[in-house]
């Protein structure tokens, strides 16, 4: 990823439990520290680009995120993990 960029990423999966709402979780890995990402809506319904929330157990669901990448971040490779998280908190999608 470039400084100074939009990236957009995809996460397409069929959640193992109904929910009525999806939470993105965005972490990116420092040092071995996870640090969230900033800056990203929380909402994951409102990036849904196939299906709806709520969202039942084997429906085929698309979202969609934006991440800024700040020019002010450093020029290191850093892994980021991205999750989808549903009401319970347990991971639907990473």
């Amino acid at each position: 990823m470039e400084q100074g960029s939009t990236q957009s990423m995809n996460l397409r999966f069929s959640p193992s439990s109904d929910s009525s709402s999806l939470t993105w979780k965005v972490i990116a890995i420092v040092a071995g520290i996870e640090i969230d990402w900033n800056g990203i809506a929380s909402d994951a319904c409102a990036s849904l680009v196939e299906g709806t929330c709520p969202v039942a157990s084997g429906d085929l669901v698309e979202a969609t995120v934006s991440l800024a990448i700040s020019p002010a971040y450093p020029a290191i490779e850093v892994p980021v993990e991205m999750k989808i998280l549903n009401d319970a908190g347990d991971v639907e999608a990473c």
